[in-house]
C-alpha cells in the first residue's frame, strides 16, 4: 500500500512539474507578443489602431524565437492600410513596408525556418 501511495504521489509531481513548464512557456509567449506590439507600435503613424491577426512566436533552427503576424492601422490619410506581415525579434522589429527587401529573408529566416 505504502509503495502504490508513494507511485502515485510520484506521479502527480511528474504532472504538476510538466504543467509548470508548460505554464512558464505560455507566459514567455503572452510576454514576447506584449514587447513585439509595444514595438510594432512605436512605428506606426496611428499606434491606437493597430489591429492585429494570425500571430504567432515561432523558434527558428538556431534557437531564436521570434513573434511573427500581421497587422492592420491607419495611414497619414486616415484610412486602413491592410494587414501587412510583421516580425519582431525581441524588441526589435519591423513591417514588410519598412523592411524593404532584407524584410523578406528576415521573414524566412525567422518565421519560417
Amino acid at each position: 500500500m505504502k509503495r502504490l501511495l508513494a507511485m502515485v504521489m510520484v506521479s502527480l509531481f511528474v504532472v504538476g512539474c510538466s504543467q509548470s513548464e508548460e505554464s512558464k512557456e505560455e507566459m514567455d509567449k503572452i510576454a514576447r507578443i506584449r514587447v513585439a506590439k509595444e514595438s510594432i507600435q512605436k512605428t506606426l503613424v496611428d499606434p491606437k489602431s493597430a489591429e492585429y491577426k494570425d500571430i504567432y512566436v515561432h523558434k527558428n533552427r538556431e534557437g531564436v524565437k521570434a513573434v511573427c503576424g500581421y497587422v492592420n492601422a491607419k495611414n497619414r490619410l486616415g484610412g486602413y492600410a491592410g494587414y501587412e506581415p510583421f516580425l519582431a525579434v525581441g524588441s526589435i522589429a519591423a513591417t514588410k513596408s519598412q523592411g524593404g527587401k532584407e524584410f523578406a529573408e528576415a521573414w524566412n529566416t525567422y518565421c519560417e525556418g
